[in-house]
């Protein structure tokens, strides 16, 4: 599995691909909504991206990706309230999850 994880914060990038790469999984990492949109390509899996990031936010950056890919879009947020989820998923997120998390449940879902 190819998983795509845009996230501006490096400790919660290095605990998810730590755990991640421990199931097997392949993780490309960008650190921001613009470095996501160059690397994002036919090979990924799965998306896992934040909303609040520098430059370009996560809802735009799902909004651009679901344009040109069906791959599955995870939010990953602090940003909690059913109005945040709601957005998400009207630019063509498949699921939310709230920070802060385990990795498992990330993994699960």
């Amino acid at each position: 599995m190819k998983v795509f994880l845009i996230e501006d914060e490096k400790l919660i990038r290095m605990f998810i691909v730590e755990y991640f790469n421990k199931q097997g999984a392949q993780v490309i990492e960008a650190c921001n909504g613009y470095e996501g949109l160059d690397y994002m390509d036919d090979s990924i899996d799965i998306v896992l991206l934040d909303i609040m990031m520098s430059g370009i936010d996560g809802y735009e950056v799902c909004q651009l990706i679901r344009e040109k890919s069906d791959a599955p879009i995870i939010f990953i947020s602090a940003l909690s309230e059913d109005d945040n989820k709601l957005k998400g998923y009207a630019l063509g997120a498949d699921d939310f999850i709230s920070k802060p998390f385990t990795p498992s449940l990330l993994y699960a879902k």
